[in-house]
Formats: structure tokens, C-alpha cells, sequence
């Protein structure tokens, strides 16, 4: 495989930075749109997700395509380095997965528990207008 070079700070800029303003401008317009025609909550964060996520495929795809390569799965498996899995990554992957979902069924619990004792009600998770620091926005999306 030949030795990788490392990107110009210009095309990192444009490799991760567009990305970054589009899933701004996903969390900060098109969630809000999904909400304001009806959608719970959830239905429209997975649905602003699933844009950006399909237009993140689809720039990868064509990127891929533009540097003349074959679009063919065996060639896009190489240049992506898609391996499969043998044994030990699955069980690593398993293992993972459960405990996380344990950890996360914890400390839901607890954190009830706690606002409860506490009296504390947790703030809306969708967003309700402008971002309030968008400088820090910028470099939480950014870097």
C-alpha cells in the first residue's frame, strides 16, 4: 500500500469544515423545520441526521469516483480499507455494545434519580432559536 501524505490545511478546511456547517445548519435549521411541521422531537433529529448522513456517503462516493477509480465494491473496499471482521473484533464489538448500553441504562437511571432528590427539571433538547456562542459552536463542529 503506498505511503499516505498528509492533507494541506486547505483541503482539511474544506474536507471537514463544509461538512461541519452542514451539520450546523442541520442541527439549527432542519431540525427545527421537521419540528415545526409536526414531527416529535426525536422523528425530526433523526431525520436531519439521516440527511446529513446520506449526504456525507454521497460526497465520499463521489469523491472517490473523481480521483478515477473503478466503481466497483471490490476496489471501493480497498481505497476505503474495508476489512471484515474475524473473531476477535466481534467479540471486542459485542462487548462494547452491551456494556455501553449497560452504562447508559445506569446512568439514566441515576440521573432520574438524582433531578428527583434534586428537583431539578432538565432543560428542552431541541434547539429553540440562535446559537448562543457561535464561536465555540464553530470550534466544537470544527476541530
Amino acid at each position: 500500500m503506498p505511503k499516505l501524505k498528509p492533507m494541506p490545511l486547505w483541503q482539511s478546511l474544506i474536507s471537514f469544515g463544509v461538512p461541519a456547517l452542514v451539520a450546523v445548519a442541520c442541527h439549527y435549521l432542519i431540525w427545527p423545520y421537521f419540528i415545526d411541521i409536526g414531527l416529535s422531537n426525536e422523528d425530526g433529529y433523526h431525520y436531519a441526521n439521516i440527511i446529513l448522513f446520506i449526504g456525507l456517503i454521497v460526497a465520499a462516493v463521489i469523491a472517490y469516483w473523481k480521483e478515477g477509480n473503478p466503481l466497483r465494491w471490490r476496489s471501493f473496499r480497498e481505497r476505503y480499507r474495508l476489512k471484515g471482521m474475524r473473531r476477535r473484533e466481534w467479540k471486542w464489538t459485542t462487548t462494547s455494545i452491551f456494556a455501553n448500553l449497560l452504562l447508559a441504562l445506569i446512568t439514566t437511571f441515576l440521573a432520574v434519580a438524582v433531578y428527583e432528590f434534586l428537583e431539578f427539571v432538565p432543560p428542552e433538547s431541541s434547539p429553540s432559536g440562535q446559537p448562543t456562542n457561535i464561536s465555540l459552536l464553530l470550534v466544537v463542529f470544527c476541530f
